[in-house]
């Protein structure tokens, strides 16, 4: 996972609403989010994505588990 966003509980919309209320009261907060943000998608690509499946379609096509 990884510290660049605000976490909540999926099925409380409460927690969901101070989640977003967080965001936008604290200023401070939202610039170092979003900035963290950035560099964590930096770490994903296409390609990247691209060679993960291959590995899993190579595995069931080779019966490994």
């Amino acid at each position: 996972m990884g510290d660049a966003g605000v976490t909540f509980h999926p099925d409380d919309p409460r927690s969901i609403a101070d989640g977003i209320a967080r965001l936008l009261d604290d200023h401070d907060l939202h610039r170092v989010l979003g900035t963290r943000g950035l560099e964590r998608a930096q770490q994903f690509s296409w390609q990247r994505s691209a060679r993960q499946l291959m590995r899993v379609f190579e595995s069931v096509v080779n019966g490994a588990s």
